[in-house]
């Protein structure tokens, strides 16, 4: 998180206020009234980035009257915030120093909510996008519509709603605001947040298994804007979530897809992934992209050989990277080898005889609710095979791995001959109902409400990913993650 607000910071003061020296010591300021507010709900959650780029969580009071009033001198830079509650959907709000905005609403239900809030204060020009684009989906069936179809008409209707947004924009940010200093930040900030949520999601499309290579590139190529396509590595990009997030690599992982159906054997070649990143990204962009996979590559690995044999491969890389992420990466190498040294000299063998122990035995079964309180048994999936994907809202890496199961999960989702399950373990329901919210998953979520699934399988670390064949047995214990390409995928198509 520090490093994606150092970048922020970064593009925000050279690109955004071109070197315009901004003062933050002005508070943040969030009050307001909200009449017929239950009073089992006593406070508002916010979450916002603080000075140093940690996420901070608070509460806020509401009294018996419905009254809030919030002030915090921690956010230091303009940023999209969120307020919430158990009965409420996240409000997006953007926030900045000296803003100073109340909000009044009624409620009976979060749909009244919806339709009654109201912003005013300094500020509020810039958050008129927000409330606007929230009276409108909540008026609609579906709060966020998708087009469903043939591939070229999920495209049309993924364009339908970008150029939707975009109308609202206009609207608001083509005009100038002499009372708000980051209007036209803002601004950018939408009109770059929903091409590149356009971007991400017709990637999706791209992706699945029955788009042939033709048909990709040309949907690609037809519908992305030409200066991404010809240096998708902008520094000004940085600045955008949507991109650091999830578009990089899922724009990386789109043209190492091509790479591979041209070629099948660059599959074989270790560190494809790295030398791709290095030829299609520059700049910030490269920073980015090479270090997180070197973290997600070195963080859990669990194997001392395949951890030396990362560390030869990521060698030849640590030259893109700054100071600061070369010294994080030697440590986390440092420490990982040495903890897994000591193991193997301890317990020569025993991870592997752990996981040997599970192959070929029924998988332990288990019933838990979903997010919505349905009940599900993992018998009921006897007959399709079942990848189980072990996970927890507080573990970055686990979190890490959700683009990329969601990426797998749409390949197969005409696929009835498999189910992908995830269940969150040794979490909070709190804390794993907002990690929902936030990632969006659209397979099935179960929470491990009484730890029967942690007793069961988890051996000593997350992420964990089992696959189960179709009678039941387990097939893998330490399935390959599906950031780590097709490998995941073949052994999934061996058991289908």
């Amino acid at each position: 998180m520090k490093r994606a607000i150092i970048f922020s910071f970064l593009i925000f003061g050279s690109i955004i206020l071109h070197g315009q020296q901004i003062q933050y010591s002005e508070p943040f300021i969030l009050k307001g009234l909200i009449i017929n507010y239950p009073k089992d709900y006593k406070y508002l959650n916010i979450e916002y980035l603080d000075v140093d780029g940690d996420k901070q969580r608070k509460e806020i009071p509401i009294d018996e009257s419905g009254h809030f009033n919030f002030t915090t001198h921690e956010i230091v830079k303009p940023q999209q915030i969120e307020i919430w509650n158990d009965q409420l959907r996240s409000i997006c709000l953007f926030a900045a120093p000296g803003y100073n905005l109340t909000i009044n609403a009624k409620w009976n239900d979060f749909k009244i909510f919806y339709k009654t809030k109201e912003v005013s204060g300094i500020g509020s020009e810039s958050n008129r996008y927000n409330f606007i684009l929230d009276s409108i989906s909540i008026a609609q069936k579906e709060p966020s519509p998708r087009f469903f179809g043939t591939r070229s008409y999920e495209t049309k209707g993924i364009i339908k709603e970008r150029n939707f947004k975009d109308s609202i924009a206009h609207a608001v940010f083509d005009k100038k605001s002499n009372q708000d200093k980051y209007f036209d930040f803002f601004g950018r900030f939408v009109r770059l947040d929903n091409e590149f949520t356009m971007m991400n999601n017709i990637l999706g499309c791209c992706i699945q298994p029955k788009t042939s290579y033709e048909e990709a590139v040309s949907i690609i190529q037809n519908n992305f804007d030409k200066d991404f396509l010809n240096h998708p590595g902008s520094d000004e990009y940085m600045v955008n979530e949507v991109y650091r997030k999830y578009l990089l690599n899922r724009y990386l992982n789109y043209l190492i897809d091509l790479d591979y159906r041209k070629d099948s054997t660059l599959q074989n070649i270790k560190g494809y992934k790295l030398a791709k990143a290095v030829k299609i990204y520059d700049g910030l962009a490269r920073q980015y992209v090479l270090y997180d996979l070197m973290v997600n590559t070195l963080s859990w690995e669990k194997d001392l050989d395949i951890l030396l044999e990362q560390k030869r491969i990521l060698k030849p890389y640590f030259s893109f990277l700054t100071n600061s992420d070369r010294e994080n990466i030697d440590t986390i190498i440092k420490e990982r080898e040495n903890e897994l040294t000591k193991i193997e000299e301890k317990f020569p063998n025993s991870k592997k005889q752990y996981a040997r122990s599970f192959i070929g035995k029924p998988a332990p079964t288990f019933t838990l609710e979903n997010n919505k309180g349905k009940t599900y048994k993992l018998e009921d999936f006897r007959g399709k095979v079942v990848l189980l994907d072990l996970w927890a809202s507080w573990c970055d890496i686990t979190r890490a791995e959700r683009p990329y199961l969601k990426e797998l999960t749409h390949k197969y989702k005409r696929d009835k001959r498999i189910a992908i399950i995830s269940v969150a373990v040794y979490d909070s329901i709190n804390e794993w109902k907002k990690a929902l919210k936030e990632d969006k998953p659209d397979w099935i979520q179960l929470f491990d409400k009484d730890g029967v699934v942690l007793k069961a399988y988890v051996e000593e670390h997350l992420p964990k990913f089992i696959l189960i064949n179709k009678k039941g047995i387990i097939v893998n214990y330490n399935a390959p993650r599906p950031s780590n390409g097709n490998k995941l995928e073949e052994l999934i198509n061996e058991e289908i």
